[in-house]
């Protein structure tokens, strides 16, 4: 853990977890891990781990809740892999609206979203908006 400045109720507070654990309040998952804390969102002075894109090396799956997603790298699912093999096999749903039914990826590579080559222009302007649109998409906090 870092020798960063906190308040005195997130010290406290991680004086008391001596385990990883969910936070009722905002359901994530805060706690010791591997020598380091992982914050939720709640912690007035979240921890920030170096040399990661997100400082949460676990997650709850924001489908079911209750087996593990997440990690460290903008290429970590936001989903367990159950629930992202049910958004596979929703293919009429893909064939329907252009992509996957839910986004679970945390980059949009992940969820089949990009600007691919070089295509025709009404291609790329299709691409761009789709691109756009996920980018605009609420997501989990990190």
């Amino acid at each position: 853990m870092s020798e960063r400045k906190m308040n005195a109720v997130d010290a406290a507070m991680r004086q008391r977890i001596v385990e990883l654990s969910v936070h009722i309040p905002c359901g994530g998952l805060r706690g010791p891990i591997n020598g380091r804390w992982q914050s939720c969102l709640c912690e007035d002075s979240p921890e920030k781990w170096e040399g990661c894109y997100v400082s949460r090396q676990k997650d709850l799956c924001v489908i079911c809740f209750r087996a593990k997603a997440g990690g460290t790298s903008r290429w970590s699912w936001l989903a367990c892999g159950k629930c992202r093999k049910v958004n596979a096999t929703l293919p009429r749903l893909e064939s329907q609206y252009g992509d996957v039914p839910f986004a679970f990826g945390r980059h949009s590579l992940m969820n089949k979203i990009g600007v691919y080559g070089s295509p025709p222009p009404a291609v790329r302007k299709e691409q761009l908006a789709r691109l756009l649109a996920f980018a605009k998409k609420p997501r989990p906090a990190t």
